[in-house]
């Protein structure tokens, strides 16, 4: 656990900070002996501080890689959550569309075929509708990318996830479209069966 390093650390500068204080105190200039040993004291302190200093150094950089790889695997999460949104998106409207295309539509009432008019746009809509905010979406996960190749991240390793958005936002916006188009052919049949 890195708290427990960081406190045994902590704990061993405050040790060395009140022994090397120690040292200075008793530092007597006028015995060669005992010059001699608190030189060597001095010596073997600074040893010591320089080694905490190191590890102290050494867990800072551990928490910084830390949070860099918990940010990138926040991002490579919500990436991967965007693109089955998007998925999903395409695989309802294709259901949507099966649905209309395999229902013998001309054949129903004027009713049924004005009903079933108002629902695939009421659809169509709510599709256009969740397809922005998915695009809002990626315009955050964009933002974060670039702020992720600023901390040195592979640049291809980024934007892949992205791109692999972008383009199933673009086959989304080709389908929305032909859903549109098969509510129009809807619309004129209906308009046709009604004259």
């Amino acid at each position: 656990d890195l708290a427990a390093i960081q406190s045994r650390i902590d704990k061993a500068s405050s040790v060395l900070q009140e022994t090397g204080e120690g040292i200075s105190a008793a530092d007597n200039k006028e015995d060669p002996l005992q010059t001699a040993n608190y030189s060597c004291a001095r010596d073997r302190h600074s040893v010591l501080t320089n080694k905490v200093s190191t590890a102290a150094n050494n867990l800072k950089a551990l928490k910084s890689n830390a949070n860099k790889a918990m940010a990138f695997s926040a991002f490579l999460s919500e990436s991967d959550k965007m693109l089955s949104q998007v998925q999903e998106q395409k695989e309802i409207i294709g259901r949507r569309m099966a649905s209309v295309g395999n229902g013998g539509f001309a054949a129903e009432s004027m009713t049924s075929i004005d009903t079933m008019c108002r629902e695939s746009q009421a659809s169509t809509l709510e599709s256009e509708r969740k397809s922005q905010v998915l695009v809002k979406g990626l315009e955050s996960l964009i933002s974060k990318a670039k702020a992720l190749e600023a901390e040195g991240y592979d640049s291809s390793t980024v934007n892949d996830p992205v791109k692999r958005i972008q383009d199933n936002l673009s086959q989304l916006s080709n389908i929305i479209g032909l859903e549109k188009k098969q509510t129009m052919f809807m619309r004129k049949i209906y308009i046709h069966a009604k004259a």
